[in-house]
């Protein structure tokens, strides 16, 4: 396996992190090549999500299922590529597209939520990103994906998404390199507190008002498809 020796976090506040890229879903859709090439043209970080298939394809998409991007009701884990292609009215690119795409041009923070027996998802993208020369780190609300990245991956930066479902008790998780933190779950005193101890990115933020509000409280800030013109 080769060593990314990424434990200095500074390149998780190289620049703001955009949510699934820059898009409209009109032109240019979420989670795609060309959104990916607008995020990577202001240097932004790309925070993306992988999903696997049922024919084991590991592909860059947010939804367990088709309905909100592609109006089919079919969840992604009980089809093939070839059956998304056929569906989809755009190209939903795979991992290794997308890892081929960005060559390392700017950090990727990976979101890995579905829960697979046997860590069968984990396995896959470790084989994956073991071959990256690229900064990345991985995300997840999950902490048993964090736990098998934690013990089988010990180089890989590593961070524990906080919402409102999952955040009690949560700040005493150890097996993690960052908090990746919903802007409304704490108080900004009590943010600024947390961070004396842990790294801390904040999402998700929509608008320039919550960005001046929020861009002093965390580390850095996931933001949605809307800043392009902020200093």
């Amino acid at each position: 396996m080769m060593v990314n020796n990424m434990k200095d976090l500074n390149f998780l506040k190289r620049n703001l992190i955009a949510y699934h890229g820059i898009y409209d879903n009109e032109r240019i859709f979420e989670n795609t090549l060309q959104s990916y090439a607008r995020a990577n043209k202001y240097g932004y970080l790309i925070q993306l999500d992988i999903k696997m298939m049922a024919c084991g394809t590991l592909i860059c998409f947010h939804d367990d299922n088709l309905k909100r991007m592609l109006h089919v009701d079919q969840n992604i884990l009980d089809i093939s590529y070839d059956e998304l292609s056929y569906i989809s009215k755009y190209q939903i690119p795979t991992l290794n597209e997308v890892l081929d795409f960005i060559k390392g041009s700017v950090p990727l923070l990976f979101n890995i939520d579905t829960s697979l027996k046997k860590n069968l998802l984990e396995k896959a993208v470790a084989e994956v990103l073991d071959n990256y020369e690229g900064e990345f780190a991985i995300c997840s609300h999950n902490k048993k994906c964090l736990k098998w990245f934690y013990k089988n991956r010990k180089d890989y930066v590593t961070g524990l998404v906080l919402d409102s479902s999952n955040y009690l008790k949560s700040l005493l998780f150890k097996k993690c390199d960052f908090f990746s933190m919903d802007i409304n779950l704490y108080n900004d005193k009590y943010v600024r507190k947390l961070r004396e101890n842990k790294f801390i990115i904040g999402y998700l933020v929509k608008t320039p008002l919550e960005y001046s509000n929020k861009k002093s409280v965390y580390e850095n800030l996931v933001v949605d498809n809307i800043l392009e013109n902020v200093e």
